[in-house]
């Protein structure tokens, strides 16, 4: 079974676009949303079409979230504030309605999905320095399952945990050994190992925060047990633009990929 896992597109219509025909080429079995399908970009709506048109499972993120909760966007920079405003008057009721029923997490096949922080969180962040440099390790102790996927930071990164012989996935004090790659460094192909447990931060289709400008997303092989990174090129050039006549401010990261 072949599983594509994305993360926050934020309103990014041409890279979703750019994505979704990359991804053909595979013709995934499951594709799995890890939320923030809104905020940032110029295109809510077409990106929430495009998602349910596609049958993504999809988890709600804290962009999402924040369309109708103030107390969220109140956590907002002004930036990330300016866009939710405007999408707040762009949603029709359905399509609110639709980000509201989004689910916390999912869980099948031994593998759990979350956008920001195991077991539920959406604003909670598995890295706690600039850069994702240092691992919040804790998420290994909050789901059972042998891999957990997370979106929220825009980075990509890969967290493993070496588990001890004997011992339980949930509630159980192991032995703990963590690694991380960072960004470019993670290979194309990595084959997961028996006994370890991972946490794979799967990086942004419409936001990288990762110094490059590419749309990334994954490909979990789970006969071959291997995560397949890809990077797709986009017209980051033409959202640029939209975003500009939208007077939203953060489209000049797009080209830089911060």
């Amino acid at each position: 079974m072949l599983i594509a896992v994305i993360s926050d597109v934020h309103s990014n219509l041409e890279a979703f676009e750019a994505v979704l025909k990359d991804m053909k080429a595979f013709n995934p079995d499951t594709k799995v949303n890890l939320g923030d399908l809104v905020g940032y970009g110029p295109n809510p709506k077409e990106v929430i079409a495009l998602n349910i048109e596609n049958g993504f499972i999809t988890i709600k993120g804290n962009h999402d979230a924040a369309i109708e909760d103030d107390s969220i966007l109140e956590r907002f920079s002004p930036a990330a504030g300016e866009a939710i405003l405007l999408h707040r008057n762009l949603l029709r009721d359905s399509e609110k309605e639709y980000l509201r029923k989004l689910p916390l997490n999912y869980s099948a096949n031994g593998l759990f999905f979350v956008h920001g922080f195991p077991p539920n969180s959406f604003i909670r962040y598995a890295c706690t320095e600039t850069d994702c440099l240092d691992f919040d390790h804790t998420a290994f102790d909050n789901f059972r399952e042998r891999i957990c996927f997370l979106g929220h930071t825009h980075y990509v990164m890969l967290f493993s945990q070496v588990i001890e012989k004997g011992t339980q996935y949930f509630g159980v004090q192991q032995k703990e050994i963590i690694t991380h790659r960072i960004g470019m460094k993670i290979p194309k192909i990595e084959t997961l190992e028996n006994g370890i447990r991972y946490v794979v931060n799967v990086g942004s289709v419409g936001q990288p925060r990762d110094g490059s400008p590419e749309a990334k997303y994954f490909i979990f092989d789970t006969e071959k047990n291997s995560l397949e990174f890809i990077k797709v090129k986009y017209n980051f050039e033409k959202t640029m633009e939209k975003m500009e006549s939208m007077n939203l401010s953060e489209g000049t990261r797009l080209k830089y990929g911060r």
